[in-house]
């Protein structure tokens, strides 16, 4: 799904998104809404984005885990939102 379409389906402009998958951090109110387009998705970018939210210092004393099984863990938000994008998830 490119920007665009999710932008469509979030009533998030599409530049904001194209940001986001960038690196740029969301605010909690549009992740929201972009997760939700993902359906049970979207719980990766929620975790991917708390896990950024960690200080590098600490990382290796705090886990950030899901109580439910996701796909992959991975590294950062960046990395989800291109992954959920490339993958063609139709938002639901």
């Amino acid at each position: 799904m490119s920007p665009a379409d999710l932008a469509r389906k979030t009533d998030i402009p599409a530049n904001y998104i194209s940001r986001y998958r960038a690196g740029t951090r969301a605010e909690p109110e549009p992740l929201e809404k972009i997760a939700r387009a993902f359906g049970d998705d979207g719980a990766e970018l929620i975790l991917a984005w708390l896990r950024d939210s960690v200080p590098d210092s600490y990382r290796t004393r705090i886990s950030i885990t899901a109580t439910r099984s996701v796909r992959e863990e991975p590294p950062n938000l960046e990395d989800v939102f291109i992954y959920l994008q490339e993958s063609g998830k139709r938002a639901q």
